[in-house]
Order: structure tokens, then sequence, then C-alpha cells
């Protein structure tokens, strides 16, 4: 920028020589470095402008990483759904109110049926059922005998035709007592933890009820 051009303009536009200081040092500086002041490439410039330039690009590209994924998995199942056990079936399940994994007794669905080594039975995730379950269902129109030993020996309890336990901490529990005035074994009803310890179950009318043991 020539001094008589900067001079014509402020006469021109009527500005004072304070108004153009600022430049005119700029300039003496840029004559001092023999005009070589070039502007800085645009990958190495720096500033507030190009900082919000690099934030926006950075989110615009995180939003979009996130579309693509919402769009790649848009019904992605819940882990470990609970299953909803269907009417005529016998259902046994991992965790108590009926959740986690289940063991669907196929063959437990007509008076008689029965289930006697839960140790060669699995839940749906692989997990071996003997000694396991927590909660049960029984849609049939059968009461469901759980024991605590296989091939139907040891305490029982009774899961009544259509109904749901949701847990097993405290139920009714029948258990193989000596009888010291027949001097034979007969079975007590009182309330107990079945929780973890079923090994083998069947399916009975109501009013069927298991032979005791010999001995006890």
């Amino acid at each position: 920028m020539h001094r008589t051009w900067m001079r014509a303009q402020r006469e021109k536009f009527g500005f004072s020589a304070k108004s153009f200081r600022v430049p005119e040092l700029g300039l003496v500086a840029l004559r001092a470095v023999g005009h070589r002041s070039q502007r800085t490439p645009e990958p190495f410039r720096s500033g507030r402008s190009d900082i919000a330039m690099s934030k926006k690009f950075w989110i615009k590209a995180l939003a979009a990483v996130a579309t693509a994924g919402a769009v790649i998995f848009p019904f992605a199942p819940p882990a470990d759904a609970a299953y909803a056990c269907k009417s005529g079936q016998t259902c046994f399940y991992y965790n108590s109110n009926d959740t986690g994994s289940v063991y669907l007794a196929a063959g437990l669905t007509n008076d008689g049926d029965s289930v006697w080594d839960f140790w060669n039975r699995h839940y749906t995730n692989g997990v071996n059922a003997n000694d396991s379950v927590s909660s049960i269902v029984n849609n049939t129109p059968f009461a469901l005998f759980v024991f605590t030993d296989g091939y139907g020996n040891g305490p029982y309890f009774v899961v009544n035709p259509g109904e749901n336990v949701v847990g097993l901490t405290w139920v009714e529990v029948h258990h193989a007592e000596h009888d010291r005035d027949s001097g034979v074994c007969a079975w007590e009803l009182d309330k107990r933890s079945f929780n973890d310890v079923i090994s083998s179950a069947s399916l009975h009318k109501p009013d069927f009820h298991p032979a005791p043991p010999a001995n006890c």
C-alpha cells in the first residue's frame, strides 16, 4: 500500500491520520522484511474460529456414527427377557418372579408325566436345571409335584393347577418323619425354603399323594 494512495484516501473520505496509524506501522514492518509476509496456509491456521469449526466437525461426525448405529440395530432385544409361560406348559425359572433363563419341561403335560432327573435338563441358556430352580409356573390342569431328590424321592412341594409360584424361599413342604406311635414314616407339613433344591417332578391329579418312604 503506497503512502500517496493512503493520503489521497484520507483526503477523499475525511479520515484522520490517527485512524491509519496502525496500518502504516504495519506497512513499515512489511517493508522491513522485504514484503515476504504471506498468509499462513489454511491447515496451520489457529484461532477461535478454527477451534469452533473443529468442534462442529467432530460433533457432526459423532452424531453421524450414533445415527448409523441406531439404523443398524433399531430393535435390539432386552438382555435375558423373561419368558411368558404358555397355556399347557410347565415352566421352571432360574430366578424368582418368573425371570432369568427358563427350563420348559416338555415332558410334563398330562397326568402321570414325570421328569425324574433334572441333571439331564437345561435352561435355555445351557445351564443345568438341577438344584437351581427359584420360581415355577404350572399352566396345566394337573398338580405339579416337585421333589428335592431324583426319581420322586425326598421332601416335596405341590404347585397347584394354574398356579404361579414367584418365589420358593418360604413354601409348604411335605417331609417324611418317623411316627413313634405307628413305627412307620408319615408325611409332615411345614413351611421352609425350597429354593435351589428341586431335582425331579411329576404331574398328578390334585388329590394324589405320594407314598411316604419306607425309612426316614
